[in-house]
């Protein structure tokens, strides 16, 4: 009798909870292997395959550095990790419901009667339970499915909150470098300007300058000082907010030796294939919702139909006496709702309607995904231009303040129109500097819109 039960138990487990299928909404999108495969991977990091290492194009290693430091030490992922790690732990969870429940328990007792002489009865039972909810439609299956998607769901957000870091981190980093640069183009120019009011000095020392011209110089040289000023305390900020995304303790720990100029900005192709938006942390998650929507809505709708509870007992009996035996049963519960004023068509209404928000708001995003994706190429290519154009003017304007300190010193010019050299080589030197930092986040920011490395273009020599 036991074998017979435990066989049909288990004949029950395989031939049922596989009636599933998800066919109220179909969508093209596909849910990329890196997210799936990751629903029964212990670890979870920020790459899952080198070519996803975007950061590396730039050539930087204290870049690369920093990134790697940031998947172990920024708050926020590490919230975002967790939230993965929960959702496998409830997955987990969701699968152990296809197996039976296995109960055991041990039951003694002692029985003291008096009927002229004390006569004692003692009993021990051994029993087990097994329990098991039949899958008869397929209402469990669909929870299977919709716990397997809420991992990819999370791992997305993981992925999210990964690339906004990634992104943000990089940015923070070419800030502090073109800062860095401005400091030391400051400095430069600041030289410059000290010696040519050392020169002024001269000439009004001599009486072929104005003191309008010795005091304009001075106002100059004080501007690039207080400049100078700002610019250090911009550049601590920066080193203290990228310690803080690193999650360093100490805030004063970030140091850097390397120059704007050093970086490789990559060139980004702007035609992109469509199917790398399939890996968008965005279109990925709303898929995931849309597909988790349909699935509740199967599962809600069964609630009409009946369900089957199987229990099975099995009991060793008086296992302290001299004969023990086995008792066993067999329960099958068939229920079915008759009546819940409505209750069941309510949430039936609520789940349709939670599902075609779930549809619109893929549609949406699939929308958006796109409108980021173009917009931020087309701001890529107009950086990447307009980077250009301020490298040839700051040649232009260096090679014209020059040409002009040699007219001024023959005294075939007079001092504003080498002051205005000066003041156009210091700006032109200002706007290099902040159009390659532009480029640069421009560039970081189709990486992030992407949502893997896009195509990139061969430089031509």
């Amino acid at each position: 009798m036991m074998n017979r039960l435990i066989c049909a138990t288990f004949i029950l487990v395989f031939a049922t909870g596989c009636a599933y299928q998800p066919t109220q909404h179909d969508v093209t999108q596909l849910v990329p292997e890196s997210y799936g495969a990751l629903v029964d991977e212990q670890s979870v990091h920020i790459v899952a395959a080198p070519e996803q290492a975007w950061w590396h194009r730039f050539g930087m290693p204290e870049l690369n550095a920093m990134l790697g430091e940031l998947e172990t030490g920024n708050y926020n992922l590490e919230i975002a990790r967790q939230r993965v790690i929960r959702s496998r732990a409830l997955l987990g969870q969701q699968r152990s419901r296809n197996w039976p429940t296995l109960d055991g328990a041990v039951e003694g007792t002692r029985t003291t009667t008096e009927l002229g002489q004390n006569r004692v009865n003692e009993v021990g039972n051994l029993s087990f339970r097994a329990g098991y909810e039949v899958d008869l439609w397929g209402a469990r299956s669909a929870a299977n499915r919709a716990a397997v998607l809420d991992v990819v769901s999370e791992y997305a957000l993981f992925r999210s909150v990964a690339l906004g870091l990634q992104a943000q981190l990089a940015i923070q980093y070419f800030d502090l470098l073109s800062l860095q640069d401005r400091i030391a183009a400051t400095e430069q120019n600041l030289s410059a300007t000290e010696e040519l009011l050392r020169l002024v000095t001269l000439r009004f020392n001599a009486g072929r300058a104005s003191g309008i011209e010795l005091d304009q110089q001075r106002n100059i040289l004080l501007t690039q000082r207080a400049r100078l000023l700002v610019l250090r305390r911009d550049r601590e900020l920066a080193k203290h907010a990228l310690a803080v995304l690193l999650g360093r303790d100490q805030l004063l720990t970030v140091t850097t030796t390397a120059k704007l100029d050093q970086v490789t900005v990559p060139i980004v192709d702007a035609v992109q294939p469509a199917g790398l938006l399939e890996a968008r942390p965005d279109i990925v998650v709303a898929e995931a919702d849309l597909k988790i929507s349909d699935a509740i809505v199967f599962q809600t709708r069964l609630k009409r139909w009946p369900t089957l509870q199987l229990t099975g007992d099995a009991v060793f009996n008086d296992i302290s006496a001299g004969d023990p035996f086995w008792t066993t049963s067999l329960i099958g519960e068939l229920a079915a709702p008759l009546f819940n004023a409505g209750r069941i068509s309510s949430e039936i209404e609520a789940a349709e309607a939670d599902a075609s928000i779930a549809l619109q708001n893929y549609q949406l995003t699939v929308v958006r995904a796109l409108q980021e994706v173009l917009g931020s190429l087309t701001d890529v290519n107009h950086q990447r231009e307009i980077f250009t154009v301020r490298q040839e003017e700051v040649d232009t304007n260096k090679r014209l303040y020059d040409l002009a300190r040699q007219r001024f010193d023959a005294g075939t010019i007079d001092f504003i129109n080498l002051l205005d050299a000066q003041r156009t080589w210091f700006l032109a030197t200002e706007r290099v500097i902040a159009a390659k930092r532009d480029y640069l986040a421009a560039t970081i920011s189709t990486f992030r819109a992407m949502g893997v490395p896009p195509d990139l273009l061969t430089p031509t020599t």
